[in-house]
Order: C-alpha cells, then sequence, then structure tokens
C-alpha cells in the first residue's frame, strides 16, 4: 500500500504527453479508473506488472527484482530509465542503481525469474541435431560423424547435385519466388485495391485468385502481404490494402537490392524482443558476438534465445516465433531450419542498420546524407546477384502477339512491358500478351506509337511481327479518337467548343468521326452518364470528367482526356496510398489505443486531481481506510497523539463517517474511535 502514494504523486506530476504514453505501453483499462491513486493502483497490480516486465530483458527484470549481481542490460536505455518510465519504480539518487524499486513489482520480478528457470534450463538441454543438419555441422568444424556407410541412392542418369539441390540454391529459388510475388502483388494493387475482412486480412477466395496470378500457394498469401507492408509497398488504410509511391522507387532496384529491401525492412518490423533474440542466437551459434557473418537460427535455438532474454514473455508471444519461422522458410533465409546465404546477408545487413541508427540517436548533430556500403555489404550484394537468376533486357515477341521474357527483366524494361501488355505467366521465364486495349492503355498512359516502336525495336531479339505492325497502327489512327473535356469556367484557348451548358453539364465528350458519336449516344452502357446533344453536335453530361472517362473507357471507346483550356492529361485509375514514413509495426506489435479514448481518460485524470490531489496525504489515508473498512483487512496506522507523540496501532476498520475511524484494536482487543486527521500513516498489517 506504501507505494500507491508515491506512485500516485508521480503520475500526477507528469506532462499529458507522458502520461499518455504510460497509459498506451501499460493498457489500463480506463473503466475501472477514478483517479490517480486508482491509476497507482492499477499499476501495482500483479497482473498488470507481469503484463508490463514480457518486453523486458532479463537484466533488467534481475535489477528490478533487487539482483545486486544483475548486469547492465543491453536494451534501449539503462534499466533505471525503463523501469521509471513504466511506473514500476521510482528515482533514487542514493541508490547506487539509481532506482527504488517498488515493492508489489519487485515481487512479480522476482516471481518471473523463479518460474522461467525450469523453462530456461529444459531449453538449454542438448538435443539430438537434425540428419539434415550432421553433414553441415561436420564439414563446419573439420570432425568426423557418425554417417551412415551408404549415402542414398541417387537416380540414374542424375548427378548428386541435381538430385539434391544445396541450401543456397533453394534458398535462391524461394527468395526469387517471394520477390516476383511481392512485385506481382504491388501490380494487382495498381489494378485494383483489395478489400480486407472485419477481422484483418484477406478472404480465402482472394488468396486462391492471388494464389494463383502469383504463382504461390494460398496459404503464402498473408505472409507475403505481411512482408509488403513492413516494406511499406503496401498501406492498409482503412479496410483497403493499397499499394504505396513507395513501390515504384523499390520496382527500379536491381533484384539483389530489392530483396535485401524486403529482408531487412521486415527484420526491422518485428519487435524488438524478436529482433535481439534472433541477434543472440545468430551469435551464440557462430560464437561470434559482433554478429559479423553469424547464422540465421530458427526453431529450437531461436526459443531458447528468446527464453534466456526474455523470461517474462508470455505463451503468446512465444508462440508468435512460429511465424518468424514461416516468413523466413518463405524469403529463403532458411531451408529447412539451416541457415543460408540470404540469411546471413540480410542478418548482417540488419545488425549494420541497427548499429546505425543508435549511433545517430546517440549524437548530438547527426550526420547528413548516405553513408557509403562498406566492403562486406558489397560483398553481400553481389553474393546475392550471383546467386539470384540473371536479369536479361530482351525478349521475344512472337507472331501470336505474345512476350516471352527469357529471364527476370530489368526493371525499366519490366516496367513498359507490363505497361504495354498483361500478364500471363510469371515465374524465371514469364509471358506477357499484347493486345488492342493494352496498346490503348500505354498510348493513355503518355506513350507515343513513335516511342512504343522504338522500345519494342530495342528490345526484341525477334524484329516486329507484322500483326503486332498493324496494332500498333491502328492504336496510334485510334488513340484520342474520342476526347473528354472537363468543362471549366475561362474560355478555352481555341474556341473551338463551350466551356458551359445551360443545364449545368461538367463534361464534354466529342470526336470528329459522327459515326462514333452516334453510337456512344445510344451505348446503354453510358446510360449513367445522362448524355446529351450539344447544338455544335458534342455530347455533355453532367457527371465528372473522370468517371466519364473511365466509363468509356471501360466501353472500349479510344478515349484521351483533356482539362478545362484543351490540354491532355494522362489519366491514372489505380489509387496509390502515400507511403507511410515510418516503418510500419508487425501484426504481433503492441496495441495501438484510441487515441480520443486516452486523451478523455487524461482529461478525467486531471480534473479528479483538482478535487482530490494526490500530493494530499490525507486523502490518500481515506481512501486507503475506506477499502480496508470495504474488504475488513487488518491495517497498521501510525496516530498522533495530543502531546505529539506517536502510536501504532493494529486494527481492523469497522466503519468510516464524520472524519472518525471506528476500529477494533487487534491487540487490546477493544473497540476505540479515531480521527482521521490524526491518523500519519497507514500500512498492511504485518
Amino acid at each position: 500500500m506504501s507505494d500507491s502514494l508515491p506512485l500516485a504523486r508521480r503520475l500526477s506530476a507528469l506532462d499529458d504527453d507522458a502520461l499518455t504514453a504510460l497509459l498506451v505501453i501499460r493498457h489500463v483499462p480506463s473503466r475501472d479508473v477514478r483517479d490517480f491513486f486508482d491509476l497507482a493502483d492499477a499499476l501495482l497490480e500483479p497482473a498488470s506488472v507481469r503484463l508490463a516486465l514480457r518486453p523486458l530483458d532479463r537484466a533488467t527484470i534481475a535489477a528490478l527484482a533487487g539482483d545486486e549481481a544483475a548486469g547492465e542490460s543491453d536494451a534501449p536505455g539503462r534499466p533505471a530509465e525503463t523501469l521509471i518510465t513504466l511506473g514500476l519504480a521510482e528515482a533514487a539518487a542514493d541508490s547506487p542503481r539509481g532506482f527504488r524499486a517498488y515493492s508489489a513489482a519487485a515481487e512479480v520480478a522476482t516471481a518471473v525469474l523463479t518460474e522461467a528457470a525450469p523453462r530456461e534450463a529444459a531449453a538449454a538441454t542438448p538435443r539430438a541435431a537434425a540428419p539434415s543438419a550432421i553433414p553441415e555441422a561436420a564439414a563446419a568444424s573439420g570432425e568426423v560423424v557418425g554417417l551412415p556407410e551408404a549415402s542414398p541412392e541417387v537416380p540414374a542418369g542424375l548427378s548428386p547435385a541435381v538430385a539434391a539441390p544445396s541450401t543456397d540454391a533453394l534458398a535462391s529459388e524461394r527468395a526469387f519466388i517471394a520477390l516476383s510475388a511481392i512485385s506481382e502483388l504491388g501490380q494487382q494493387l495498381r489494378t485494383a485495391p483489395m478489400r480486407l475482412l472485419a477481422r484483418g486480412g484477406l478472404s480465402a477466395g482472394e488468396e486462391k485468385r492471388l494464389g494463383a496470378l502469383l504463382a504461390v500457394e494460398p496459404a503464402t498469401i498473408g505472409a507475403l502481404v505481411e512482408v509488403a507492408t513492413a516494406a511499406r509497398l503496401v498501406v492498409v488504410d482503412v479496410d483497403t490494402l493499397l499499394s504505396t509511391t513507395r513501390a515504384d522507387e523499390w520496382s527500379r532496384l536491381p533484384s539483389a537490392e530489392r530483396w535485401l529491401a524486403l529482408a531487412t525492412a521486415w527484420i526491422g518490423s518485428l519487435d524488438e524482443p524478436v529482433r535481439r533474440a534472433l541477434h543472440a542466437a545468430a551469435a551464440t551459434a557462430t560464437g561470434n558476438s559482433s554478429g559479423a557473418g553469424a547464422e540465421w537460427s530458427s526453431g529450437a535455438p531461436l526459443r531458447a534465445a528468446y527464453s534466456a532474454l526474455f523470461p517474462a514473455a508470455d505463451d503468446a508471444m512465444r508462440a508468435g516465433l512460429a511465424q518468424v519461422d514461416a516468413v523466413a522458410e518463405l524469403l529463403g533465409l532458411t531451408v529447412d531450419g539451416r541457415s543460408t546465404l540470404f540469411g546471413r546477408a540480410a542478418l548482417a545487413a540488419s545488425a549494420v542498420d541497427a548499429a546505425s541508427i543508435a549511433t545517430t540517436a546517440s549524437t548530438a548533430t547527426p550526420t547528413s546524407g548516405t553513408t557509403a556500403p562498406s566492403a562486406a555489404a558489397t560483398r553481400d550484394l553481389d553474393a546475392l546477384t550471383a546467386a539470384l537468376p540473371p536479369e536479361v533486357a530482351q525478349v521475344y515477341l512472337q507472331h501470336d502477339l505474345s512476350v516471352i521474357a527469357p529471364g527476370p527483366l530489368v526493371p525499366p524494361v519490366d516496367a513498359r512491358i507490363r505497361l504495354l501488355a498483361d500478364l500471363e505467366n510469371r515465374g524465371v521465364a514469364s509471358t506477357y500478351r499484347i493486345s488492342q486495349p493494352t496498346i490503348d492503355r500505354a498510348l493513355a498512359s503518355g506513350e507515343t506509337e513513335t516511342s512504343l516502336r522504338e522500345f519494342l525495336a530495342a528490345t526484341s531479339l525477334t524484329g516486329l511481327p507484322q500483326a503486332l505492325d498493324y496494332l500498333l497502327a491502328e492504336g496510334g489512327r485510334r488513340h484520342g479518337l474520342v476526347r473528354v473535356r472537363r468543362l471549366g469556367e475561362a474560355p478555352v484557348t481555341d474556341g473551338s467548343t463551350p466551356t458551359s451548358s445551360p443545364y449545368g453539364a461538367r463534361t464534354l465528350i466529342r470526336t470528329t468521326d459522327r459515326g462514333l458519336l452516334g453510337t456512344i449516344a445510344v451505348d446503354q452502357s453510358l446510360a449513367p452518364l445522362g448524355l446529351r446533344r450539344d447544338d455544335d453536335g458534342s455530347l455533355s453530361s453532367r457527371v465528372d470528367a473522370t468517371a466519364t472517362y473511365w466509363l468509356l473507357v471501360d466501353a472500349r471507346y479510344p478515349v484521351l482526356a483533356e482539362d478545362a483550356e484543351g490540354r491532355e492529361l494522362v489519366m491514372r485509375r489505380a489509387r496509390v496510398a502515400v507511403a507511410p514514413t515510418e516503418q510500419v509495426a508487425s501484426a504481433t506489435g503492441p496495441r495501438a489505443d484510441n487515441p480520443a479514448a486516452v486523451a478523455e481518460f487524461v482529461r478525467r485524470l486531471r480534473e479528479s486531481s483538482a478535487r482530490s490531489a494526490p500530493g494530499d496525504e490525507s486523502a490518500w489515508v481515506a481512501r486507503q481506510l475506506d477499502k480496508a473498512v470495504r474488504s475488513r483487512t487488518p491495517v497498521t496506522i501510525a496516530v498522533r497523539m495530543p502531546d505529539g507523540s506517536t502510536v501504532r496501532l493494529d486494527v481492523t476498520p469497522l466503519s468510516l463517517s464524520n472524519g472518525r475511524l471506528r476500529c477494533v484494536d487487534v491487540r487490546a482487543g477493544i473497540e476505540r474511535t479515531v480521527p482521521v486527521a490524526n491518523i500519519q500513516l497507514i500500512a498492511a498489517a504485518e
């Protein structure tokens, strides 16, 4: 009980920002808290303390428990700062550690360490190595182990390398598949954003559809979206999954850099305990405390490192490691639990990123610009580039209007091919299909017939097929035949069309082909536009020009958009979100409270503080006495006598009214009435 008063005082002294941050971190149920005294009691509840200890490392928890031999925590900030911020301790200048732990928090910390000991001992018990890992471990150590005398039989006509691909070869295949799938996911979102379920995630039907398009198993779609979200390539806007502006920049990078950006962003989005456990397990596996060249660890080593570092982690947090292992396998960081070239490169890159962030945060004036990559980082990128399928810059144009890419296309060529053709099959060798609508799409996006011919002539290994030449000529002839102009207030420069209409038209549709204009006027698919003929023969609509343009595009008309002054516009149908400025936290990260609810909670606490200030000891004593009366809990009180002396009494409170406490003196066995104003201290009875 005695800790509640100093904690309540400290809480009331915090500014609104600091108090809000504490409430978000500790997740206090606001419905049960009426004032700062209630808040202090809630923060010192064992269940609340145990939740607060979950992300803290062993050294910090041991320091809270009062272990004098506990080493310095390597968590961000010193243990004193962390514990005081969390409301688990108060600053104490006379303590060598700089803080004094609240007794309730210290008791829970001690219990956590005691409960974790058997679990850590079980995790530390040596286990038999998996058969698939024995040859690799033996090769690394140079020791002779008891391998079977006969190696597995290799089918006739196949070399051992073909029958049993190396770990890095399998990792390369997985990395390329994941990279291609996330690229295609961004393209699909540019075509049509996807709705999410109320509970989060895509529907089973949507995952099945995407699985066929991305050439992956539907069950992996959720993990791919997680990685893309971490890399800020996609973002959730309310209930819709959108591509972001960052995806354009990312898509122009070489394959190795794109994959490394995905892997390091995903690692950076993991909860801090998971990231630290990854690096700790990797360093332990290689005996390399610096982490350079460390092996990616998964499965039992990762769980052992996690349990050793974070003894207060609950079952839900430890269960989240299974998702980490699954994504690591998907990205090629591991293959059947074994570290790969890709895993080592990503782990090293993420360690460098974390170190650079910490260095920048610790300096008063952060350096500007980008840091040149180290020799090790350059070697890793070269190794990844050599492992991934080589990129190509040329394609085969077929007479059936198909486009065959013999390998992954370099980003600039891939972007223009995707604009000119629809993807039919994605893989190491991808297939695209050109049609009249795709040529119209390219022309509407700013290309011209001449620019498309020059691009295809430089890119094609088989020349320009006659059928494609005809489509390009037809597209160039048709392009802009129908023009949609947004009507404005200012007169147009050429004076050829009006800018307003008697019935309030907002859009003008015109074409030199009178027959085509008549077809548009009677087209039932365009009935929502409510088209009307003007005196000059053009068509007008009250519908916005953008909506009119896309309705005409969907109806397969060769349409071009213009502004009110007749200038051509390049229309983008895709709804693209601005990329977040900060890395997106993982779905398993800390819960984000409702900002409005937290602000209202803080306001209510401030109002209660005005009525009953935590600095008023009499208010706190009255509160504790009221709680003791309601629960009939024996307490020890210190009473100031008329002569100025203080007497300590062990009592059982009976009632509290009119400023007087009626209680039973446990030692004397009699009933007493004590003025509340004379009670100087109240504590739990020993």
